[in-house]
């Protein structure tokens, strides 16, 4: 039994990638951009559409797997009804193991298991996501592998099998999708914008994701453009996919009355017509067919998968929440808790190298020996120990608000972000006072006593340590604040007719 999804628990993530790093590996795909704006509109138009602008999401560029992943992760995990995932790019096949990679701004050819997004990654979000049905839609080369490896006409024993998905792919595994230069879109999603758009190609036939599918067959076939694949589980195809509004009613006849106060209404003449004002229907407010392309720059993962609604709508805030109020203050509190925990890394780290450089090659003060270099050492290694595992789960899974964290988002919100914030004048002044006394001390210009523990070359090596390592998190400081001020260059600006 067909029905339409309920917009309020379904949600939508769009996924593109238009330009590379490595143009030698992977050309630009200029069209790709236009894909995902199109395709927002037709699934909310206001007459057509099954979604609203806030239930879609859109990934232009992710800089990153993890960026990829993160936006993936997140949206899947809110979709209840249904959940349309779209990804249109380049798709590499692994020379080797026959598996299917999609790739994102940093992907290199010649390191994919690092650099690209596994398709294995994305089968993971869809099983585990609360959705009740799942539509993926891959627009790729190479796409068709993600239904398994193709033997003797059928499906291979590499299915992919997540309950109530379905899986519509632009092309075979052995073959490549086209994006034709000059074009709009590519030439699968431009078939697939249009069937939204216009309704099955049979006119009396509900456009569910079977007859999607179907209506996809007869428009590549027309076109010569490669045939695309399907696969569907449980009855995830019967959802409809296009809501199509009751037609505008006729015009209402109100009665006018005849008389005026100043006269006596005449005698009524038999078959005589009743006067009537036509009160014609409102005119529908749609967005224009042929929007102007957009102007476009690359989305950093800052920015990328932010939900899109019309520019001429400002978007609605939700009222803040108690489990949002209780968020705001483990950021803030873990936020006071960064510098302090750093310091103990640094602390923990130049301790332990003083006392195993101590123990190995210094001379102990009279009347002690170098275990006490080894103890301090020690010691030193626990409390950064310590302070590294706050760092990397309490305080980064609060930073983050989600659990677990992987090792790269918890790196980047407890160290690159907050470095990225400091002004670069005091990194610039700690810089130059750091330093020079990092290379006086390496070089043995400032002497150094025997402590009452350890020996002077002990003292020497944790000096030197403790300076080195704040002198490179301020110029890592400086790096990460030029790449911050990059990504806000690059965030997206969308142009739509009326509005400068």
């Amino acid at each position: 039994m067909t029905s339409l999804p309920d917009r309020t628990h379904s949600r939508a993530v769009l996924i593109g990638t238009s330009d590379f790093k490595r143009a030698d590996h992977f050309p630009p795909l200029p069209a790709v951009r236009n894909n995902l704006f199109d395709l927002m509109c037709a699934l909310t138009a206001a007459d057509t559409g099954i979604l609203g602008w806030q239930q879609c999401v859109l990934v232009d560029t992710p800089d990153t797997v993890s960026s990829f992943m993160e936006r993936l992760r997140k949206t899947a995990h809110q979709a209840e009804d249904l959940l349309v995932v779209y990804y249109a790019g380049h798709g590499v096949r692994h020379d080797v193991r026959d598996e299917l990679y999609l790739t994102v701004r940093d992907s290199d050819r010649d390191g994919l298991a690092g650099t690209a997004v596994p398709f294995d990654f994305v089968r993971e979000v869809l099983a585990d996501s609360p959705a009740r049905v799942k539509l993926l839609i891959l627009d790729c080369c190479y796409s068709g592998t993600a239904l398994g490896a193709m033997s003797a006409g059928g499906i291979g024993a590499r299915d992919i099998a997540v309950a109530g998905t379905t899986v519509i792919t632009s092309s075979a595994p052995n073959r490549v999708s086209l994006a034709s230069e000059g074009h709009r879109n590519t030439a699968f999603t431009s078939e697939l914008i249009d069937i939204l758009t216009r309704g099955a190609s049979l006119a009396s036939a509900p456009l569910t994701i079977n007859t999607l599918y179907r209506s996809l067959l007869a428009a590549t076939a027309n076109h010569g453009i490669p045939e695309p694949r399907f696969k569907s589980t449980g009855t995830s195809a019967d959802l409809l996919l296009r809501g199509d509004r009751p037609p505008v009613p006729e015009p209402v006849a109100v009665p006018v009355a005849a008389a005026t106060p100043a006269q006596v209404p005449p005698a009524p003449v038999a078959n005589a017509p009743i006067p009537t004002a036509v009160v014609p229907p409102p005119a529908p407010v749609a967005w224009p067919e042929n929007p102007r392309p957009l102007e476009y720059r690359p989305m950093s993962p800052l920015f990328a998968g932010a939900a899109v609604g019309p520019p001429s709508v400002p978007p609605v805030r939700p009222a803040p929440s108690a489990r949002g109020a209780a968020s705001g203050v483990s950021r803030v509190v873990s936020g006071l808790l960064l510098i302090p925990l750093w310091l103990g890394v640094i602390f923990g780290v130049a301790g332990t190298l003083a006392g195993v450089v101590g123990f190995l090659f210094g001379t102990p003060p009279p009347g002690k020996t170098t275990a006490g270099d080894l103890a301090g050492g020690a010691a030193s290694l626990m409390i950064g120990v310590c302070c590294a595992v706050l760092l990397r789960w309490p305080v980064a899974r609060w930073r983050a608000g989600r659990s677990p964290v992987p090792a790269r988002l918890a790196l980047r919100v407890v160290l690159l972000r907050p470095l990225s914030r400091i002004p670069p004048a005091v990194s610039v002044i700690v810089l130059a006072m750091t330093a020079p006394t990092t290379v006086a001390m390496a070089v043995g210009r400032w002497t150094t006593s025997p402590t009452s523990s350890g020996s002077a070359l002990g003292s020497a090596v944790f000096g030197t340590g403790i300076m080195l390592l704040v002198s490179v998190l301020f110029a890592l400081s400086i790096r990460c604040r030029r790449k911050r001020a990059q990504a806000a260059q690059r965030c997206p600006k969308w142009t739509l007719p009326g509005n400068p």
